[in-house]
């Protein structure tokens, strides 16, 4: 990641739609500083889960490794079975209310029929990969607490075969 971080370029959009986006077409990295929800964002949280998707696209291709798929069928059965415990932890007194990577995997997985406070609009099974892939990698760089629970444990396996 930190050759990632060093070859690539941050351009401000003042009319991008979100407050960070990895831009394929250009290969930069966007932001808008003045997105609603800018002020809210950790830059180490969005800065690791923009060069994941630039990793992802440039190198990986994870949405095409059967390990890695498995392990999102596997993670996605474990939501679907959890439901109810799962909602609790993202209630405004849950554990990981405030934790935006798992916040987003748990809205892809669930195809944001749970209630998170981050997530997607329209889950579509390329873009459920590659938030999975970016969140994941971010979590596992970024040592969150979020990496002890059952659920990232079983796409931590999945990842981990993609970037050896």
């Amino acid at each position: 990641m930190l050759l990632y971080a060093e070859s690539t370029e941050y351009v401000e959009n003042k009319s991008l739609k979100t407050a960070f986006a990895y831009n394929p077409k250009k290969d930069i990295i966007e932001y808008n500083t003045k997105h609603e929800f800018y002020s809210r964002y950790d830059l180490n949280f969005a800065q690791a889960h923009e060069l994941s998707h630039r990793m992802d696209i440039l190198e990986y291709s994870a949405g095409k490794n059967k390990t890695f798929n498995r392990a999102i069928d596997e993670a996605t059965e474990y939501v679907r079975s959890h439901r109810n415990e799962i909602q609790k932890l993202f209630l405004p007194t849950g554990a990981y209310y405030n934790d935006f990577a798992f916040s987003d995997i748990v809205s892809a997985l669930s195809r944001g029929k749970i209630f998170t406070p981050v997530g997607h609009d329209n889950w579509t099974d390329e873009l459920v990969k590659l938030e999975v892939f970016a969140n994941i990698s971010s979590i596992d760089v970024l040592g969150y607490s979020s990496k002890s629970h059952p659920l990232i444990k079983i796409l931590l396996r999945g990842y981990r075969e993609v970037v050896k």
